[in-house]
């Protein structure tokens, strides 16, 4: 019998995943799509993000990147060939990214397996958390084959070769079956300042700070969450954008 795991993208699934779901949960904590993702090596990789990850929070240390992050990275790889893996991510650009960096982990280490996506029926700013623990053993049982998982592993590769056109290219090869990731590109590419243009995302938090008329960093984050659940932005990497545009 094969064993079943389950990547979890973050600890808020995790405190709600219900008992009754058999296997191993890993729980991804991470948020590749802000930051330094570059690294020759793994371990330039790894050091590379808890750079990045503890500079974002005085009280957070390199330490506690690699004892909370790569501790699970690690438990990715070591999946035993043969094994189902179910990888419970949502449709924004935050969880995708995420996704596809756990499917590159996964294919790097094991040659034969299932994958499976779970994800929720209707997408919202509210995600998994919508769901009561009944409600996410039902998503459970509609998880999705992923049939060519080395095509989303290529979106990991190059989004961390920083190559556009390439996204472009792998994600349309999937839009017949999986055409949120198609719509992931596309709002990656809406976020990236060019010829001047800062990007959607801080385009629309000038917007916002001019209707609401404030400087306060609270109410335009509520608001900016509200209007952008395609992103799946958490507080910590809009306050950077924020802060960016109160610098500049």
């Amino acid at each position: 019998m094969s064993s079943i795991f389950h990547i979890l993208n973050g600890d808020a699934l995790l405190d709600r995943f219900p008992d009754e779901i058999p296997g191993e949960r890993i729980v991804l904590r991470e948020c590749l799509m802000d930051g330094n993702v570059t690294g020759k090596t793994e371990q330039e990789f790894y050091q590379n993000r808890a750079h990045f990850i503890s500079s974002l929070d005085e009280h957070f240390t390199m330490d506690e990147y690699y004892e909370r992050s790569v501790s699970e990275f690690e438990k990715i790889s070591a999946i035993p060939d043969g094994s189902e893996v179910n990888l419970w991510f949502e449709d924004d650009l935050f969880c995708q990214i995420n996704l596809w960096f756990a499917v590159h982990r996964i294919l790097n280490s094991i040659t034969r397996g299932t994958l499976f996506l779970v994800r929720p029926v209707k997408q919202t700013r509210f995600g998994f958390s919508a769901y009561d623990k009944s409600g996410l053993v039902e998503l459970l049982a509609h998880k999705i084959p992923i049939t060519s998982p080395e095509v989303i592993a290529g979106l990991w590769e190059a989004y961390k070769e920083n190559d556009l056109e390439k996204m472009k290219e792998i994600s349309s090869t999937v839009s017949s079956t999986f055409g949120f990731i198609c719509e992931a590109v596309s709002n990656h590419e809406r976020r990236i300042p060019q010829n001047g243009d800062p990007g959607y995302p801080s385009k629309l938090l000038l917007q916002i700070k001019s209707e609401l008329g404030t400087e306060s960093f609270g109410p335009v984050f509520l608001e900016f969450n509200k209007r952008t659940p395609e992103f799946g932005y958490g507080d910590l990497q809009v306050k950077r954008l924020f802060d960016s545009l109160t610098k500049n």
